[in-house]
């Protein structure tokens, strides 16, 4: 995540939809990956859900007849914005969604909605529970479901320490979720002797293992009892579809986090710790595949970057009285995982990941239901 600089001069932050300084009216445009100014000259306008609702801050071109951005074309259901609480809910998974979003199109990953494309495409919903509707956080078939519970700070902190989680974010869940739906992109009817597949399968697990008794295996007995380093979480040990998002998730942590300070100017290269970066002999990956020349330096030198940046990152968030930033350790068996993740990225996505690439703006405008 990279910061944007305004026509005064003055630093614009991605979330940013005025300039504090010289109060001039901007708004993201993800095709150009620029934050433009929203003058009288300006050939963009604005989402209507930023019109409408101030919870978006993201571009159309003004000859568009999309009345959506390409982030909220995704959305199927949103929910009852007569409530205020709703609203300013809604408005912090909305800036998680686009921040997921932007690395996608980074990666060149972005997806296309369901009304485009029934079969492949993403929609999401967001959907307030009440006593006679229970509403699970989950991905299925290409439907994202979140419970806008998420987004407020002491429910997700209740549920983060009842299921003794060390983090639990609404960009988290975001980017777990998507991990879902790029897998189904990647793997879905494979036939079982496919090289990728079972090159997954080797990494992560045999996915046909019964995943709904995998889910009850692990909310009622517990985390399946492994090895020290073998998950990124404990929650990656229910079922290799689990460990597979988990380990997305937080490769895109990795990813992003490494990017924005690197935006800010915060080196690795100038950070005081002692660190012996990661042999390449430690990634050693399943042998059905060609894997791309200077894809595993690459891999190395993002990993060994976030290995000295965050326990850096760490020390600057105690400093100010707040838990662990980043409080995972890896591992042989993870930072595998993790490369795995990597080629998978750079093989679909088209570019090397990190790199600044955008496909064009989709056009077709979509309708958006209201939920309660």
């Amino acid at each position: 995540m990279r910061h944007y600089q305004c026509t005064c001069g003055n630093v614009l932050f991605f979330d940013n939809s005025v300039c504090v300084q010289c109060k001039l009216q901007v708004g993201y445009d993800v095709a150009s990956d620029q934050m433009i100014a929203l003058d009288d000259a300006a050939p963009f306008r604005r989402c209507q859900n930023g019109l409408d609702y101030a919870v978006c801050n993201w571009v159309i071109p003004a000859a568009h007849d999309a009345k959506f951005c390409p982030s909220c074309r995704l959305n199927r259901t949103i929910p009852d914005v007569t409530s205020p609480a709703n609203l300013e809910a809604w408005h912090k998974i909305e800036i998680a969604k686009r921040r997921v979003l932007y690395t996608m199109a980074r990666l060149g990953l972005s997806p296309v909605s369901k009304e485009q494309d029934a079969v492949n495409g993403l929609a999401f919903h967001f959907l307030r529970p009440d006593p006679g509707a229970l509403v699970l956080t989950g991905h299925d078939e290409g439907v994202i479901t979140l419970s806008i519970d998420e987004a407020e700070g002491p429910e997700r902190e209740k549920r983060r320490a009842l299921l003794g989680e060390q983090y639990r974010t609404l960009i988290g869940h975001f980017r777990h979720e998507v991990a879902h739906f790029y897998w189904d992109r990647f793997f879905q009817g494979r036939a079982d002797d496919d090289p990728l597949l079972e090159a997954c399968r080797e990494v992560f697990g045999d996915e046909r293992e019964d995943y709904e008794a995998a889910l009850q295996r692990h909310y009622t007995q517990g985390p399946v009892a492994a090895a020290p380093g073998t998950f990124i979480t404990p929650y990656a040990s229910v079922h290799p579809w689990e460990d597979w998002a988990e380990t997305w998730a937080h490769y895109l942590h990795m990813l992003d986090g490494a990017e924005t300070a690197r935006s800010f100017g915060l080196n690795s290269d100038s950070v005081p710790i002692p660190f012996t970066p990661f042999p390449s002999e430690t990634v050693t990956l399943p042998a059905q595949l060609i894997w791309p020349e200077g894809e595993k330096e690459e891999f190395l030198t993002l990993l060994d970057s976030w290995a000295k940046l965050a326990p850096a990152i760490n020390e600057v968030v105690a400093s100010l009285g707040h838990p662990t930033f980043y409080p995972f350790v890896f591992s042989d068996s993870i930072i595998r995982k993790f490369y795995f993740v990597h080629h998978m990225v750079n093989d679909f996505g088209g570019h090397s990941a990190g790199a600044a690439a955008h496909p064009p703006v989709q056009a077709a405008p979509e309708p958006m239901a209201t939920a309660s």
